[in-house]
């Protein structure tokens, strides 16, 4: 392919000028943030981009005055839609709770730009919110949001010292110990060719899980720590309680899989993350649910316990498993 191929198609063209010195990568999921870096990744190797009018098919350094051409398929440049059946669990005049739906983002990213949990929210309640957790897009249950930023930092102070009690359900290939403790260090998956897929590595753990300056050390170092519970196990399918002690990016999926029990339905932390390589270059298919067992990532956010940053009164808010995860 060469520009004017392009140009005689129905792509839609991005044309910039690179201000400074960097890497096309980098400047590019930068610069159109509404595309992850893993989705730039795939448009290198669809031969989309083109660096001073020379089709490019690999990362490199670029300099001030470079002109990057990108060609997106229309479907592409549009945001995905999303399921925004959401349903509200508690609100007063310092929080709202509602009960996320398992495909939705929670915050503004790549092309979610309006098609967002909090962004929905914010239109629907005509009032500012503070998202106070993350949950992956693909992951439904309890989502806490407050209404101001007192709140939100009372919030934030609570999850730091670990008096916020979170319960998932989770469903993985396998028949699972009864009841497992998983601990170790968050890490980047160097055997993947999914930059941001991650493994926990069980080596050199905390001595002495009751020494405060030894956890504070291992806290800045990416330290998780979580508590399986076996509930059922059915159909070579165990259904699990999480108990999640830290808040780390990926733990409960990492850690269940680094262990050896990959997730139903999960792209990256399922039984073939070839899919997800997949599902970046062309979407979502149907066969791949066939391979994953699922459309979804079986994973929610089905418990939250903790006194509420105002009144200090005991909350506890459960989300109902919900009927896509009944296996």
């Amino acid at each position: 392919m060469n520009l004017r191929d392009y140009d005689s198609l129905d792509f839609i063209k991005h044309k910039t000028i690179c201000k400074h010195k960097t890497f096309l990568l980098k400047y590019l999921s930068e610069r159109f943030s509404y595309f992850s870096l893993e989705e730039w990744v795939g448009m290198l190797a669809l031969n989309r981009i083109f660096l001073n009018g020379n089709l490019i098919q690999e990362d490199r350094q670029i300099f001030p005055n470079d002109e990057i051409i990108c060609y997106l398929e229309r479907f592409e440049a549009e945001e995905p839609s999303v399921d925004t059946n959401y349903s509200v669990l508690y609100e007063d005049e310092y929080l709202l709770i509602v009960n996320k739906p398992g495909d939705i983002p929670v915050h503004p990213a790549g092309r979610y730009r309006k098609n967002n949990l909090l962004s929905i929210l914010e239109v629907d309640f005509s009032c500012k919110l503070y998202p106070c957790h993350r949950l992956d897009r693909e992951t439904s249950g309890v989502c806490l949001f407050a209404k101001d930023a007192q709140s939100s930092q009372k919030i934030a102070f609570m999850f730091q010292q670990r008096k916020i009690h979170k319960e998932y359900r989770v469903f993985v290939y396998g028949d699972f110990p009864e009841q497992i403790v998983l601990e170790g260090w968050i890490e980047a998956d160097m055997y993947s060719s999914i930059r941001k897929k991650k493994v926990l590595n069980q080596k050199n753990l905390p001595k002495d899980n009751t020494n405060l300056l030894e956890l504070k050390k291992a806290d800045s170092m990416g330290y998780a720590i979580t508590r399986f519970d076996k509930l059922n196990f059915r159909a070579g399918i165990s259904m699990l309680a999480a108990f999640p002690l830290t808040g780390r990016i990926h733990q409960i999926r990492a850690s269940l899989f680094s262990y050896g029990f990959p997730l139903l339905g999960d792209k990256i932390y399922g039984r073939d993350e070839g899919v997800f390589l997949k599902f970046i270059e062309s979407g979502w298919k149907d066969e791949f649910a066939e391979i994953l067992g699922h459309n979804r990532q079986a994973l929610h956010a089905y418990q939250l316990e903790f006194s509420h940053p105002i009144s200090m009164e005991k909350m506890k808010i459960i989300s109902p498993i919900p009927p896509d995860l009944h296996f």
